[in-house]
């Protein structure tokens, strides 16, 4: 008799702890909101670099340095403004393409880790296992690495097209390499 009430007590500590703890469970709607809404941003993120022809990119590179071979073997005195101002153009696109691959990778290695740090996140929060203050600190630690990693996309992007006009401006130098 004396087990059995032995029982029924640690029984009921036992469920009058475990009811206590689901009553101070900590809602977090507003936060997985939050995290939820990176989540997405990432992913259209990813989407972007996967959108990528790094190919394509990577093809401009031979075409720069057979055009400045060609500058160096037949520019002469008369047409070496034309050529400079092509010379430049062919650096700025040679020193684009040369970042592309670090900038590349670097992008896509860090949107990965965040998309796997914010499932970490939600995973932590539909749990209830970390504590509010370092929630919201973590959100807003995220939401900061989400907003450098798009910025850092939206300006690789804005490079790639610059690249992806100089096949224009190449055949317009050779265009006006021929009338002079």
């Amino acid at each position: 008799m004396k087990n059995t009430q032995l029982s029924i007590s640690f029984f009921l500590l036992a469920l009058i702890y475990l009811s206590n703890g689901a009553c101070t469970r900590i809602d977090y709607t507003k936060e997985l909101a939050q995290v939820d809404s990176l989540s997405v941003k990432v992913d259209s993120i990813l989407s972007n670099l996967n959108a990528i022809d790094t190919s394509e990119v990577m093809g401009y590179i031979p075409l720069m340095k057979e055009d400045l071979q060609w500058i160096q073997e037949n520019i002469s005195e008369e047409n070496v403004n034309a050529a400079k101002i092509f010379i430049y153009k062919v650096k700025t696109v040679n020193k684009l393409s040369l970042t592309f691959t670090y900038d590349y990778v670097k992008a896509k290695k860090e949107s990965e880790l965040s998309k796997t740090q914010l499932f970490d996140l939600r995973k932590d929060l539909v749990n209830s296992s970390i504590e509010k203050n370092d929630a919201l600190k973590y959100i807003e630690d995220e939401r900061k690495a989400v907003e450098a990693i798009n910025n850092h996309t939206i300006k690789m992007i804005e490079r790639i097209n610059i690249l992806e006009d100089y096949p224009e401006v190449r055949k317009e130098f050779y265009l006006n390499m021929r009338n002079k």
